[in-house]
């Protein structure tokens, strides 16, 4: 404390000390305040006092006897108005073993390109497993390579990538209660979450690694705004304790999202070693813009839409208007003989997408092969018949 100036609380308990001592020991001669100093401070109109009289205060309260409890009380007070001002602090534990390597921009730069990720990665599973998908990043953690390793499960499915030119390689991590899934679905099943506590076939591994690769394809992309990455699956691992991507004590950044399926619900994640990944957090962008990250999304969307629907194919045929004949007319049929058919329309036929009633046409022939030209389609044949 004397070492600066106090403040106006702690003045105020002094000099309730000092009014306090002056009442009950009026003949005191061990004070080192002489009377025009104690007349010049009670009858100080200015609550504010100068330093000179502050340090006069401070010495006077050590010679004050500890045999008061008027004393001992202010002295109490004066300690808790100080330590008052620890306890209002927000105390945080720090670890000084592994520092945070990730900065506040790090941070939103991650979290804004892996959400951008997530809601990509939700439109290809939609499209591949005709279900609904939703993905969303939920956590960006640093934690050591050892303790990753022991958050996995045993056996789980983890594929190993490179990203060149980046030194190292990352992971990732789809759980099994979502793995099975997806494989379920991919094969003809309906994807009913049933947990297998056991490593995938080599027939499992071959379909979830083409998962894995268009995952990683999309995540190339994602990554192409800030930095260009060459990411490339390099192989499988069942059991996490293979994976040497770093030593224990290394730090490495873990990407969580939760994956929501019709049938199933699990995690994914993302492993980058932070030695690997270092070069590239310094070309992220500092802020992206939600609605060029939107665009982005829609544009790819739209692209993965219209490739899907153009690789379709639909069964088309023509039909003429059916005709009732007899079951005596039936049997008498032989060789030759001619069916009039009932057309409500002459020459025309029923074009059928799929087995659905879609267009009406006249039948012809074209370089020798039989075709149909498409005169109208089934609404607006419906609109002139009204």
């Amino acid at each position: 404390m004397e070492n600066g100036p106090i403040s106006q609380d702690e003045i105020d308990a002094l000099l309730k000390a000092m009014g306090d001592k002056g009442t009950e020991n009026p003949d005191d001669s061990n004070s080192e305040l002489d009377s025009n100093e104690k007349i010049d401070l009670q009858s100080s109109s200015n609550p504010i006092l100068s330093q000179e009289e502050i340090d006069a205060l401070l010495k006077a309260v050590p010679s004050m006897k500890t045999g008061s409890s008027s004393d001992q009380t202010a002295s109490i007070n004066a300690q808790n108005i100080v330590s008052s001002r620890h306890r209002k602090a927000n105390i945080e534990k720090y670890d000084f073993t592994m520092p945070s390597r990730l900065s506040k921009d790090h941070l939103r730069s991650l979290n804004a390109l892996h959400s951008s990720y997530a809601r990509s990665l939700s439109s290809y599973l939609s499209i591949s497993l005709r279900a609904a998908v939703e993905i969303e990043c939920t956590s960006i953690e640093q934690l050591t390579y050892g303790e990753y390793l022991s958050s996995l499960f045993d056996p789980t499915c983890v594929g190993v990538f490179s990203m060149k030119p980046l030194r190292g390689i990352g992971m990732i991590e789809i759980a099994l209660p979502l793995a099975f899934p997806m494989i379920d679905i991919l094969l003809g099943g309906f994807g009913n979450s049933k947990i297998y506590n056991r490593p995938l076939t080599i027939i499992e591994e071959t379909i979830i690694m083409r998962v894995m690769e268009k995952a990683l394809s999309i995540l190339q992309e994602s990554w192409e705004r800030s930095i260009e990455l060459k990411i490339k699956l390099e192989r499988l691992e069942n059991n996490p304790q293979f994976i040497q991507a770093a030593t224990t004590g290394d730090p490495v950044i873990l990407i969580l999202f939760d994956v929501k399926l019709d049938n199933a619900h699990g995690m994914m994640s993302l492993c980058f070693p932070f030695l690997t990944i270092q070069q590239a957090l310094t070309s992220l962008k500092r802020e992206e813009s939600p609605a060029f990250i939107d665009d982005e999304t829609m544009k790819l969307y739209k692209a993965m839409m219209q490739n899907h629907v153009r690789q379709i194919k639909l069964p088309i045929s023509v039909r003429y208007q059916p005709s009732p004949v007899t079951l005596r007319e039936l049997l008498e049929l032989k060789k030759g003989d001619v069916v009039i058919l009932q057309n409500s329309r002459k020459d025309q036929v029923q074009v059928l997408i799929a087995g659905k009633n879609k267009y009406y046409g006249n039948p012809g022939m074209v370089n020798g092969r039989r075709a149909v030209r498409i005169l109208a389609s089934e609404n607006e044949e419906d609109n002139k018949g009204e």
